[in-house]
């Protein structure tokens, strides 16, 4: 049953539902004055083990969460049971998401922009392969599970089917992934998702926000960019083609290679490239300094010595 608002759990008030899945949902609350996203892990069938099974998986999505600290991703605070139900309070996302902004849109997206995108989900990707000691697969990365913030930054939630990669596995536990969007390697009986498995879905989700073409419609068979959008040039969409190869060896080996395709791409087309935290805080230091009697003070000091060796010059 869902929490009404002004409901109120261990301390939280329930403002309204933001989320709801097939064994969770997320709700919007508040808590001193401050709002987080609180996610409710249930399961519906009477059977023990699918319960059991149920609590396991936010256990693990709990786990995985704790001790992250990226920009990219949303921060851990805590979990508690409730009435058999677990229960994890994360910091709450404000913006939209990509899935709604693509829903939206009456037209693909310009490079430039995808590309920012792009370059912005290798970093969260990047710093999630790279963790010690163990290497995190995302394995749901799809539009859903992007919000768009101020200054179009990126920011990666629902930690529901990550996993840490282990590779003396031959296959996973569990087939998890969203069809269209999963790699082949997930969708295998026997097979095993692995950071390439990332790779794939980041290069669905480019190829998608550059075309409109929903993925899910004919998963691994997607149409190429260039015949969608002819705006696209050959050498992007020579890029997006690796990164969705079918084929292992065909695809890039890890993200740090993507993005290096990525950026050199955006450099030569489109100049110096600056994350959205470094456009943000540039603006505020403009800002501030422009609206500040001392940044006032040293732009009147830098005129009227600008002024005064012009003077000096023309009087020589």
């Amino acid at each position: 049953m869902e929490f009404e608002p002004g409901h109120v759990i261990k301390g939280y008030e329930i403002i309204e539902i933001i989320g709801k899945g097939a064994m969770s949902r997320v709700y919007l609350v508040k808590k001193n004055n401050t709002f987080y996203a609180l996610k409710e892990s249930f399961s519906e069938s009477p059977d023990f083990e699918a319960h059991e099974l149920t609590l396991y998986a936010i256990h693990r999505e709990a786990e995985l969460l704790y001790g992250i600290n990226h920009p990219g991703l949303p921060r851990f605070h805590e979990r508690f049971k409730n009435d058999r139900k677990l229960y994890l309070v994360m910091e709450y996302i404000r913006g939209e998401s990509l899935e709604d902004i693509i829903r939206h849109s009456e037209r693909p997206f310009e490079e430039k922009r995808v590309l920012e995108w792009g370059i912005q989900l290798c970093d969260i990707l990047f710093y999630l392969h790279t963790l010690s000691p163990e290497p995190v697969i995302y394995r749901d990365l799809k539009p859903s599970n992007i919000i768009i913030t101020g200054w179009d930054t990126l920011k990666l939630i629902d930690f529901g089917v990550a996993r840490r990669y282990d590779p003396n596995k031959d296959s996973d536990t569990e087939r998890l992934g969203t069809p269209g969007y999963a790699a082949p390697e997930q969708c295998r009986k026997k097979g095993q998702s692995l950071p390439q498995s990332d790779i794939y879905a980041l290069g669905v989700v480019l190829h998608q926000s550059l075309t409109l073409y929903d993925p899910s419609s004919t998963p691994f068979k997607l149409p190429a960019v260039r015949r969608l959008n002819d705006k696209v040039s050959e050498q992007l969409e020579w890029i997006i083609n690796k990164a969705i190869s079918l084929d292992l060896r065909d695809r890039y080996v890890d993200i740090g290679l993507f993005k290096d395709e990525l950026l050199d791409y955006y450099k030569e087309n489109f100049g110096s490239y600056a994350s959205p935290y470094e456009k943000e805080v540039a603006s505020i230091v403009k800002k501030s300094f422009s609206s500040t009697v001392y940044g006032k003070y040293i732009l009147v000091t830098a005129i009227i010595l600008f002024l005064y060796f012009l003077f000096i010059n023309w009087w020589k």
